[in-house]
């Protein structure tokens, strides 16, 4: 059931959900009773749920009928895991740069690590770096940091004036940047 967990736990990490109902886990435990191991419809997936809480540890109830994993690390192994089994997810996530979002870092790292060889996720990490770095928006916004940064070595004018140029170059970026 590891796998399914893994699914579970992905979903779930995407949808920025670290809480769920009880029923939500209930619903996924049917599933995969049915779709895996074509379990009898009298199987009760309440107590199914209850021996995972009690026999694994992988789920806790923090409320009444509110789950969560028991440890936010075992469910970013999880989501690692799910995606170390898929390498067009992971690439599709890397190009999302996902992998420059903090919440996500600790997953990425763990899925690198449960690959037979790192290159092909490093190398999909450096082209979207670069890509990213191609962008117009994030070109301008870096001339405007280093202009910036030469104004205060240089030392010219006073502090006010240099807020006053560094308001002015930054509404110069009309379009978001892509990060």
């Amino acid at each position: 059931m590891l796998f399914r967990s893994s699914e579970f736990a992905y979903e779930k990490f995407t949808g920025d959900q670290l809480f769920f109902s009880k029923d939500t886990i209930i619903d996924h435990i049917a599933k995969f009773l049915k779709e895996t191991l074509d379990a009898p419809e009298s199987l009760n997936c309440k107590e199914v749920l209850n021996a995972i809480e009690v026999q694994q540890g992988i789920l806790v109830e923090r409320a009444e009928g509110v789950y969560s994993f028991s440890h936010l690390t075992i469910q970013e192994f999880l989501v690692a895991r799910y995606l170390a089994k898929d390498h067009r997810r992971l690439n599709m996530l890397i190009s999302s740069v996902r992998f420059l979002d903090s919440r996500w870092q600790e997953v990425f790292l763990l899925a690198t690590g449960l690959q037979d060889s790192a290159d092909s996720v490093l190398l999909e990490m450096e082209k979207t770096t670069h890509n990213q770095v191609k962008s117009e928006g994030l070109r301008r916004l870096i001339r405007v940091l280093s202009q910036q940064a030469n104004s205060e070595i240089t030392g010219d004018g006073k502090p006010a004036a240099k807020r006053a140029r560094s308001e002015e170059h930054t509404s110069e970026l009309q379009s978001p940047v892509p990060i």
